[in-house]
């Protein structure tokens, strides 16, 4: 699940050159805002991501496929 995470934060970062919002990942991801919280706690606990700003994160290694 955090790699779906993962991939969505990846897609929408190449198509607008922005970070996700928290809600937006919720919505598309169809989850509680609760869940992408926690995910997005844990791609950041293994390095996977890192927030440039309050609005958003950054992923910091492509993932394959």
């Amino acid at each position: 699940r955090q790699a779906e995470t993962l991939r969505v934060i990846q897609a929408f970062w190449r198509a607008t050159g922005e970070p996700p919002s928290q809600r937006y990942l919720a919505r598309r991801l169809n989850v509680d805002l609760k869940v992408i919280q926690e995910r997005l706690h844990a791609l950041y606990r293994r390095g996977w991501l890192v927030s440039p700003s309050p609005a958003g994160c950054r992923c910091l290694h492509e993932q394959a496929g």
